[in-house]
């Protein structure tokens, strides 16, 4: 129960502490920020249980019951960051989620879904967010990945390649 309440903590302050800096600063590489911050509060709270675990029994001590801090915490990270970061205000889902909301009992068609939702907000709108993000540049009139888009690439297709899992939908 403590690594749980522990875990809950850090999560809580990352959280809080990332969204309040992007939002202070008007940052727009949120991803590198959010990363910093969250595994900033963990080393943090790592260290400040490894210094006060003798005065303060409720805090995770020992090997063990860090390893069960990381894997609690890390999974709920990754998940909460990427879902943030995606969920950005010109995202798909987002905007159509917007646009049913707005309608309320009358609802919308699906002609009404094909006005708003054009290249513009599929297509060109994820590209000035990952430029912006520096994961692509754009070089002469072609796209082309970076070091740090082959990194975000790597993690994105990694664990779906581990668990043979196919593109669907």
């Amino acid at each position: 129960m403590k690594i749980l309440l522990f875990c809950i903590a850090l999560f809580f302050l990352a959280t809080t502490l990332s969204i309040g800096i992007i939002k202070m600063f008007r940052i727009s590489n949120q991803l590198i920020v959010m990363l910093a911050v969250f595994f900033m509060t963990l080393a943090a709270g790592l260290g400040a249980c490894y210094l006060l675990n003798e005065q303060y029994s409720f805090l995770p001590a020992g090997f063990w019951e860090n390893l069960q801090v990381l894997i609690f915490y890390l999974p709920v990270m990754f998940g909460f960051i990427f879902t943030y970061v995606g969920l950005g205000d010109d995202s798909p889902s987002m905007t159509m989620a917007a646009f049913v909301e707005h309608r309320k009992d009358e609802g919308c068609s699906l002609d009404e879904f094909k006005e708003i939702m054009n290249d513009d907000i599929l297509i060109m709108s994820r590209l000035r967010t990952m430029t912006k993000s520096r994961m692509i540049v754009l070089d002469g009139d072609r796209y082309k990945i970076t070091k740090k888009g082959k990194v975000l690439f790597l993690l994105l297709t990694f664990w779906p390649k581990i668990l043979k899992l196919k593109a669907e939908g």
